[in-house]
């Protein structure tokens, strides 16, 4: 007799007499399996009835008996013993909109069966939603999502029997594929207000309403400049202002994990690129001015080279649509754009102003770069042309005398240790300041 159920069976009766003698005659005996009459086969010796069934899930005892003219002469219980199991059962799902893959594998008689019962499995949840089931490689998988929170319970059949239950309880899971941060304005200026706002939403694209405790960092140049935790419910905004220029980077943070990023410019001023189109944020870092004058009364010419936030020349001429000035001492110089070098040539005099002088360039009113130099007058050899005649050394110091410094005339104090000669006069040396 059988004692399992997954594969065909043949069951063979030999009938012998009372002295133990096999009975070559055939006196059609009838079989009953499980109380259902079967056919046997006659061989001239033996009779033979095959069966055949599923795999069961726990043991089945069946009843066996064998009758001759209606007279019972066996009468046998016999139980199956392939019985399958689940294992590993696993659901790796903890937030609603979650996708996730289930796994499991069959025992038979506890140990590891990897024939194909696909076809015999399903897996659904307490609604009746279904999950396909999947066989590879010995093994079975289960794609998994849902959209309510709460506790769910995952039931798996084999051939419509339980085998295994296992329950999972999800909660809303904040997404930074859905999740909402706005900033205003959208290009921050040094020392002026920004207000960030963020808008928490799930797996689902749901808002989320409960207990929040999220975080907001800010942080340029690869160091952390702010960071603030908020517990709020759904959205809330923060209010700050940035001290330093460059491209920040603004993270929403859920303890220590990075849920969404965006990148926000500041800077002091920003022009105008592309007809207006654009914006650029003007570097007070990274833009230089150069060929500041060392004498007074000299005309100069510098050369002003504005970079935007990120250390990059800007190679377009903001003064279209913007107002770039440099001044001198408070002198407003000429300011023209150089394509070929993508630089404001400055132009203007240093005029009388002495000491330490500043040159300001501005974009929009906005200083950008201030250079300082020191300016000086220059002593000079120059030759007296025309004085008093007669007139002693110590009689001339502190009067004034006429001279001559490069071709032209002026009138300077005279030094003392100057003695003045009949005219016309001997050149002689004076030191003056110029």
């Amino acid at each position: 007799l059988p004692t399992g159920t997954e594969e065909a069976y043949t069951v063979v009766l030999t009938l012998k007499d009372v002295s133990g003698t096999t009975i070559t005659s055939d006196i059609s005996p009838v079989l009953e399996w499980d109380g259902v009459a079967r056919t046997l086969t006659w061989d001239g010796t033996t009779h033979t009835y095959s069966l055949s069934g599923t795999e069961g899930v726990a043991p089945v005892s069946l009843d066996v008996s064998v009758s001759v003219s209606a007279v019972e002469i066996i009468s046998e219980s016999v139980s199956t013993s392939e019985v399958i199991t689940c294992t590993d059962l696993s659901l790796p799902i903890t937030g609603t909109c979650q996708t996730g893959t289930g796994t499991f594998s069959l025992l038979k008689n506890g140990v590891a069966y990897t024939a194909d019962r696909s076809s015999l499995l399903t897996a659904t949840w307490e609604d009746a939603t279904a999950v396909p089931v999947v066989y590879a490689a010995g093994s079975y998988t289960l794609a998994l999502s849902l959209t309510a929170t709460g506790t769910h319970t995952l039931t798996l059949q084999l051939d419509g029997t339980p085998i295994a239950t296992q329950t999972v309880t999800l909660v809303s899971v904040i997404s930074g594929a859905y999740t909402h941060l706005t900033m205003d304005p959208t290009r921050a200026v040094v020392d002026e207000d920004v207000t960030l706002t963020v808008h928490p939403m799930d797996l689902c694209n749901v808002a989320m309403t409960g207990p929040l405790t999220l975080g907001v960092a800010l942080s340029v140049n690869g160091s952390v400049e702010q960071q603030d935790t908020v517990s709020e419910s759904g959205s809330f905004a923060m209010t700050t202002s940035l001290g330093v220029e460059g491209v920040y980077t603004v993270a929403v943070l859920d303890g220590a994990q990075e849920v969404r990023t965006d990148s926000m410019e500041c800077a002091s001023v920003y022009g105008s690129v592309d007809g207006g189109m654009g914006r650029v944020g003007v570097s007070t870092v990274h833009s230089t001015l150069t060929g500041l004058p060392s004498k007074v009364n000299t005309d100069y010419t510098a050369s002003l080279v504005l970079e935007d936030i990120t250390d990059t020349v800007i190679d377009r001429d903001l003064s279209v649509d913007d107002v770039v000035s440099v001044s001198y001492a408070g002198v407003a110089g000429t300011v023209a754009w150089d394509s070929t070098t993508n630089s404001y040539t400055v132009t203007g005099n240093s005029g009388d102003s002495t000491g330490t002088v500043s040159m300001v360039a501005s974009v929009n009113g906005v200083p950008v770069v201030i250079e300082t130099t020191s300016i000086r007058r220059s002593r000079r050899a120059v030759y007296i042309v025309a004085a008093a005649v007669g007139v002693s050394a110590a009689a001339a110091v502190g009067t004034v005398a006429v001279v001559k410094a490069k071709g032209k005339k002026t009138k300077v104090d005279l030094e003392e240790g100057v003695v003045l000669g009949q005219a016309p006069i001997m050149s002689v040396p004076v030191s003056v300041l110029e």
